[in-house]
């Protein structure tokens, strides 16, 4: 059932990944040149107002925030996000596509805006934090000197300027970023509080491995990490994580959480996709400067998700970046595609509304029910809480956190 529903804390089981492909086939079946460069310019500018609220809880201005006990991220900015490694990893996602904007824009105040926004991006992404994200920016900018390396030959140096300062301005960011004496830097010192995440990540990569060797062919499906873990988590990880995490309910590695989720073919269906995505990307000419940005995007989040996980919000970027892919570089599929998607997609529509009954009224019904109970416990008026606990448990009986 948890694997159908999903868990209350992350909402990602298999009818939260239908709501994904019916986005996805969406997608498919309206984006064209045109729309995919709007939907990115609302993007980077969605992001620029989420990175800038991040600049300025750093500053010490969190009028939304300002009632929440953070004191948990030691100093991090989380933006809206609530957390600042989604924020950092939401971020990066957004860094090439700003950048890309700069190259393709013709007008001066244009590229002045949107490196404006850049720059927000790298300040925001440095408060984070967040270690990931920068290594998905590096490993994706060595990518594309890679390509502007291998194009050389096929192209006068006049040509290639401008795919060259693409790559130094994204490779110097990330060098610049973590040689400067920032909050960023403490964080990749050998002290205790930085290697605390690193041993429980190899811990719980430890019990992932071991529980995909028990469940090879199927895994255990979707969101059912967290209940295994505690079978097979080495007993050092209670002790590292004392005043942290009780328990992990992610595997922070996105090979091992489909393996987890569906064995290993799970695995072998991802490393294709990632192998794909590379040799398609070498394999295109004549890309213009959105297109590599596009790419660039997609790699950010293959490899910051090495050491990481998404949520929603990453997922609806991926998915979009995904389809945004397919739709400028397989126009003959994507229109194949996307005439036979119509049907599911219309499936999907149909079902919508009744999946969206249990999935989002009946949550958002319980959160309230659950929300006035502990208003009325803190009033002391014990009747009513209980009774409103009742109400909420009975709305949703999933969710076992209102029980207690």
């Amino acid at each position: 059932i948890q694997s159908i529903w999903g868990t209350q804390d992350r909402m990602q089981g298999v009818i939260q990944w239908l709501y994904y492909i019916l986005f996805f086939c969406g997608l498919l079946i309206v984006l064209d040149g045109k729309l995919i460069k709007n939907i990115l310019l609302i993007i980077v500018c969605t992001a620029g107002v989420i990175a800038l609220y991040a600049i300025f809880q750093k500053l010490k201005f969190d009028p939304l925030f300002a009632d929440f006990d953070n004191d948990f991220f030691v100093g991090r900015v989380f933006s809206t996000l609530g957390n600042p490694d989604f924020l950092g990893q939401f971020l990066a996602l957004c860094l090439p596509i700003s950048v890309g904007f700069i190259f393709e824009s013709k007008e001066r105040i244009k590229k002045m805006f949107f490196s404006l926004i850049s720059i927000v991006f790298l300040l925001a992404l440095f408060f984070s934090q967040s270690r990931a994200p920068f290594f998905g920016l590096l490993v994706s900018s060595f990518l594309l000197i890679i390509y502007v390396l291998k194009i050389k030959f096929r192209a006068n140096l006049r040509s290639l300027f401008k795919p060259v300062l693409f790559g130094l301005i994204i490779f110097s960011i990330i060098v610049s970023g973590l040689f400067l004496k920032t909050d960023l830097l403490d964080r990749f010192e050998p002290v205790p509080e930085n290697t605390r995440s690193i041993i429980s990540r190899l811990i719980i990569w430890d019990s992932a491995i071991k529980i995909i060797k028990d469940n090879p062919l199927f895994g255990i499906g979707p969101e059912n990490f967290k209940s295994q873990f505690v079978g097979y988590a080495n007993p050092k990880f209670y002790e590292i994580e004392l005043d942290m995490n009780t328990i992990a309910d992610r595997t922070h590695n996105d090979f091992l959480e489909f393996g987890v989720a569906a064995g290993l073919l799970g695995i072998i269906i991802w490393g294709l996709l990632i192998l794909w995505f590379v040799w398609k990307y070498f394999s295109v000419k004549n890309a213009d400067y959105l297109s590599h940005a596009v790419f660039l995007s997609v790699f950010v989040y293959f490899f910051q998700n090495l050491f990481s996980f998404s949520e929603t919000s990453h997922f609806l970027i991926f998915f979009f970046l995904v389809a945004s892919i397919i739709c400028l570089t397989q126009k003959a599929a994507r229109n194949y595609a996307g005439k036979s998607l119509i049907f599911v997609f219309v499936l999907l529509i149909v079902a919508a509304p009744f999946l969206s009954y249990f999935t989002v009224y009946k949550i958002a019904r319980a959160e309230n029910f659950y929300t006035k109970a502990l208003y009325a416990e803190a009033d002391g008026q014990d009747g009513l809480s209980v009774n409103l606990f009742k109400q909420a448990i009975e709305t949703n009986p999933n969710f076992t956190a209102y029980r207690y």
